[in-house]
């Protein structure tokens, strides 16, 4: 787990991170805004649970045009979802900012599979995340819940984030690592966007990215997965 220099410290993954939050939209959405302002590469979202929200990103960056850059594909079924892994392996270069994979493991508790489906599926997902990785990219990802079908994610993964939101704000922290907290001079704490942006734009001022804009949208990936970030 790489730290940032200057500014406000924010957790910059590397291999495959696992992020434990109790936050399912806010952290991930702050993560890859961070890489889209310390890195020119895309970010690639693959959704698995409605994750990847547009009003989210655009609250927590300080540009909106730093969304151009972020490549959203929604699965529905864990056959799609292995499918849209194994076309991101195929799409995703070394210049790629970032993968987002939240709820890893979700589509592949639907009650509808076969029984030794499930892990079969899973394991090839995230054999494939591992593969992305391995190339130099990358991987963020959270799971639904840590039991034995999710066991195979905790083996494959370099290192673990937790995210949990605190009476002092939103706190990040690793093995060696800790978010810097920004309360208000009063001494009250903003919601988790609102501490978020402000990291945020401290940390576009320390990356010279644009300041706050408005109007974009998230875009998706032509030809990957299907629909867009709502």
């Amino acid at each position: 787990m790489r730290q940032h220099d200057h500014g406000p410290v924010l957790p910059t993954p590397s291999g495959v991170t696992l992020l434990d939050s109790d936050d399912p939209t806010g952290p991930l959405a702050s993560l890859a805004v961070d890489r889209l302002l310390t890195d020119d590469g895309p970010v690639w979202w693959a959704d698995a649970g409605g994750h990847a929200r547009t009003d989210t990103l655009a609250r927590v960056a300080p540009s909106t045009g730093l969304l151009d850059r972020v490549r959203v594909a929604r699965a529905f079924t864990a056959t799609q979802h292995a499918s849209l892994l194994g076309t991101l392996e195929r799409r995703v270069s070394p210049e790629a900012a970032l993968v987002v994979c939240p709820a890893l493991d979700a589509r592949y508790r639907d009650e509808d599979l076969p029984a030794e489906e499930p892990a079969d599926l899973l394991g090839l997902a995230v054999d494939r995340l591992a593969r992305i990785a391995g190339a130099g990219v990358p991987v963020l990802l959270t799971v639904a819940r840590e039991d034995d079908l999710a066991a195979p994610v905790a083996r494959a993964v370099d290192e673990r984030v937790t995210h949990e939101s605190t009476r002092f704000g939103p706190r990040f922290a690793g093995e060696g690592f800790e978010t810097l907290v920004y309360p208000r001079r009063d001494g009250t704490v903003q919601t988790t966007l609102a501490f978020w942006r402000r990291v945020l734009e401290r940390r576009a001022a320390a990356a010279g990215a644009a300041r706050p804009g408005t109007g974009a949208d998230v875009e998706q990936g032509p030809g990957v997965g299907v629909g867009g970030a709502h």
